[in-house]
């Protein structure tokens, strides 16, 4: 009878084993399937940033759920240029729940790809359209930012653009200041000044200066930097947030 117990025990153990382990592959290929579509992780890493400046960011720019401009519309912001019209179809792309469909990732990927081919003129109109593009495209302002990181142009020219970013206070929403893309910005600008950190938070103390009568802005732009210099940061916070 023993026996008979002992094989029951074991026959039922590699039972759930092999359930832990079928479990364990279907979610590591549901991962890996997402890996394959461009900046559809973006929303989700930014998103778990510290609990406060969550709070921030929700209240600033809630999610609604995908629109469907047509390309149409965008092309009044990137220019009915060649170049015009891809980042404006890539842009009618980003929010959509239908990107996972293979057919749409793969569009999506190509447009990518031609914009990557010619990187000066994308840079370009993305640093004019960022003048241009109305507050209700904050989320896809906030992915080409991402993407203007490792877009092959110079150090000097995203420096600045980055730098322009972070201090920019022209776009509020309709809920307030909308901070999120400004503290991107400044990640970005962190990342490319980590080799000369005097330059770094030089750059950073005129950012905040430039943001001082925007509290809101100023307390995520705190904390992104709080968490890389946090000895730098409360500097900061102790003279522009009081």
């Amino acid at each position: 009878m023993k026996e008979k117990s002992l094989i029951k025990t074991i026959a039922f153990g590699a039972i759930f084993l092999l359930f832990l382990i079928f479990a364990w592959l279907l979610f590591t290929g549901d991962e890996k399937t997402a890996d394959k579509i461009n900046f559809k992780a973006i929303p989700d890493r930014l998103n778990s940033s510290p609990k406060k400046e969550e709070n921030n960011v929700q209240a600033a720019s809630p999610l609604t759920g995908p629109r469907k401009e047509s390309h149409q519309e965008f092309l009044n912001y990137f220019g009915d240029t060649p170049t015009g019209v891809v980042l404006s179809k890539a842009s009618s792309l980003i929010m959509m729940r239908e990107i996972s469909d293979s057919k749409s990732s793969q569009n999506f990927d190509l447009l990518i790809n031609q914009l990557q081919r010619d990187p000066e003129d994308t840079f370009e109109h993305l640093k004019d359209s960022m003048d241009l593009l109305p507050s209700k495209f904050n989320q896809e302002r906030r992915l080409w930012l991402q993407f203007v990181k490792d877009l092959d142009v110079s150090f000097k020219e995203k420096a600045l653009f980055f730098e322009n970013e972070a201090k920019r206070t022209s776009l509020p929403s309709e809920q307030g200041d909308n901070p999120l893309n400004n503290s991107i910005a400044l990640e970005m600008l962190i990342d490319l000044h980590k080799g000369d950190q005097v330059l770094l938070h030089q750059k950073v103390k005129e950012i905040f200066k430039a943001q001082r009568s925007h509290p809101s802005t100023l307390e995520t732009l705190y904390l992104t930097y709080f968490s890389q210099f946090p000895r730098e940061a409360e500097k900061l916070k102790s003279k522009y947030l009081k």
